[in-house]
């Protein structure tokens, strides 16, 4: 079941667009420049 949700293309939209608005959240808080929300996302996604 894990496998299926994972392999679906969307799995990866939605992972980057969580991640994304993470960062902007991350961002807004903080003012650092690794919370930048392209960044941050492009980061978690190669480490996931």
């Amino acid at each position: 079941m894990l496998e299926e949700f994972v392999n679906d293309p969307f799995f990866g939209i939605f992972l980057t667009l969580f991640f994304y608005l993470m960062g902007l959240k991350l961002h807004k808080k903080w003012q650092l420049a690794i919370f930048t929300p392209l960044i941050f996302a492009i980061v978690c996604v190669i480490i996931f």
